[in-house]
């Protein structure tokens, strides 16, 4: 299936790249759905190897403390009031 759905595409796109970039990369295109063929399909667990890029967008959250000696000195508890 994923194999006709890739080259009704290159049905599709090839003449705007054969205008754009020329006649040899529009053939190369064929290429893509010859790999799709040949190459084995993926395995049923590369979603667990997905599962990481997931995580990423977490937000982390950050405090900053205003150093003790900043604090003897200015009598604030708050790091915002003390000047770096």
């Amino acid at each position: 299936m994923a194999s006709t759905l890739l080259m009704l595409v290159v049905l599709l796109v090839r003449a705007p790249v054969r205008r754009a970039f020329g006649a040899q990369v529009a053939y190369a295109l064929w290429a893509l759905p010859v790999l799709r063929l040949v190459l084995p399909s993926m395995p049923e667990t590369w979603h667990a190897a997905a599962t990481p890029i997931t995580r990423a967008g977490e937000t982390i959250s950050v405090y900053m403390i205003a150093p003790a000696a900043a604090v003897a000195t200015t009598g604030t508890t708050t790091a915002a009031a003390a000047p770096m």
